[in-house]
């Protein structure tokens, strides 16, 4: 494991974190921009600067606020598959984002977790997953707002992880590509494939490579836990016209909705 060194100019994982939960991206199912809210760049901007101090000097910004960096493979290892890192800035629309307060619960030892405001109680019977968290530190929202961590969790790791690999330069290491993309909670737009031709594809962006390359999102699990599957809040309305039919020889009646049932959504 890459250990951070003591004397590092760069913020721990932790004030990364709480540093992006801060910042309101809340994205938005009404409009018809991209992104869909402007308050999305504040974040996008700040992950441009700081992927360029740890050495991607060709992060930017497109029109579409999707950032995108590389980190060039060490010498010798330019043949090594390259990898390519993915989060989502913009957080849930249903609950406010705004002025969020990280709210610190060390030395965490079982039971409810009681939240500052307004009463509000994280239950551990509907939550059994904190009994693995026994002992721990437990950050949440103070109970106005939604923290967040989904996805700035998944930058904050990444960010993480590029920094690590900058503070120890013999290191040696394939490309790593890095996306941070908009409106995730919300639209088709952050839909991100792998292509038969060895690129990772976005519906507005590319990180193209002749290699073959893996794209790995990250966004929330439990520790030390792996989530093979890739999720988006995309949606299809489908409207169906028809009327329902009885069949006297069968005994049976066929809606018109049922029949469709068995159509395969595809997703494009």
């Amino acid at each position: 494991m890459l250990e951070r060194k003591a004397d590092t100019p760069f913020p721990s994982l932790v004030d990364r974190f709480v540093t992006y939960a801060k910042i309101h991206t809340t994205s938005s199912e009404e409009s018809d921009t991209y992104p869909s809210t402007q308050r999305q760049w504040d974040l996008a901007r700040l992950l441009v600067d700081e992927l360029k101090a740890v050495g991607l000097a060709d992060a930017a910004v497109d029109e579409h606020c999707y950032v995108t960096a590389t980190l060039p493979a060490s010498p010798g290892c330019e043949n090594v598959p390259v990898i390519a890192f993915i989060a989502h800035m913009d957080t849930y629309p249903e609950v406010s984002g705004e002025n969020v307060v990280p709210t610190f619960h060390e030395n965490y030892q079982g039971g409810d977790i009681e939240l500052p405001r307004e009463g509000r109680r994280i239950l551990a019977a509907e939550n059994p997953y904190l009994q693995k968290c026994i002992g721990e530190t437990i950050i949440t929202a103070d109970g106005t707002t939604l923290l967040g961590a989904d996805d700035k969790a998944g930058i904050a790791e990444i960010m993480e992880a590029l920094t690590r690999i900058h503070e120890n330069p013999d290191w040696r290491h394939g490309t790593v590509k890095v996306a941070f993309t908009p409106d995730e909670e919300v639209r088709v737009s952050t839909h991100i494939s792998e292509r038969t031709d060895g690129t990772v594809h976005t519906t507005r962006h590319q990180l193209s490579s002749s290699r073959e390359e893996l794209a790995r999102t990250f966004q929330g699990h439990g520790m030390f836990a792996h989530c093979s599957g890739s999720f988006r809040s995309a949606s299809v309305c489908r409207e169906v016209c028809g009327i329902s039919s009885f069949n006297r020889s069968k005994n049976a009646c066929r809606n018109a909705t049922r029949g469709r049932a068995h159509s395969r959504a595809v997703d494009v």
